[in-house]
């Protein structure tokens, strides 16, 4: 079973990137720091990663982001904009703290009794996110943080399907809304503006 949603007509990395563009041209801020790196989100254990700006060198600043955790049966994938605050860790580290929220598409597939079912819905989404920035070289550096990750809306749907010719329908097999921990480490790259 299959659920769709209704067609939107921007779709979410065009708005994330919009969102992005907008944020960068108006926010005042004399540098930042871009982020990517990989890991692992514990909802299924599904590897993936993520990229964000942060638009700011320490103290308050808006940080967009893009996240997708995936395996064979189920992904996530989303974004949005998180409040972060930095505060220097010592010479050659700074800690940082956020929470934010955006959107997330929520693919799942679950068999049950020999059925196999899937079922996908573009959702809310909240995270909050920990972690240290560390100093490699100049304007290069690392980063490890824990985010937990939530999203809001999905619920839970049936399984439909047919077992020696008879119809045959599990209930709530399926979930759609998704609450668990991610993990992830990568590469920092500071910028001036």
């Amino acid at each position: 079973m299959r659920i769709r949603t209704a067609r939107h007509f921007v779709s979410l990395p065009f708005a994330l990137v919009a969102a992005t563009a907008v944020l960068f041209a108006f926010v005042p801020a004399s540098a930042g720091t871009f982020k990517v790196g990989g890991g692992m989100f514990f909802n299924n254990n599904e590897p993936g990663g993520g990229v964000s700006i942060d638009l700011g060198d320490e103290g308050m600043m808006f940080s967009p982001f893009v996240d997708y955790f995936g395996n064979s049966g189920s992904r996530v994938f989303g974004g949005g904009l998180n409040l972060v605050a930095k505060r220097s860790g010592g010479e050659q580290s700074q800690l940082y703290l956020g929470l934010g929220g955006g959107i997330a598409s929520v693919n799942a597939e679950e068999s049950s009794a020999g059925i196999t079912g899937s079922a996908s819905k573009t959702q809310a989404m909240a995270d909050f996110v920990l972690g240290v920035e560390f100093d490699l070289h100049e304007n290069v550096g690392g980063f490890v943080q824990v985010k937990w990750l939530g999203t809001f809306g999905g619920g839970r749907v049936d399984i439909t399907g047919s077992i020696e010719g008879r119809a045959v329908t599990i209930p709530d097999a399926i979930n759609l809304e998704l609450r668990n921990f991610a993990a992830t480490a990568g590469i920092t790259l500071g910028f001036w503006r």
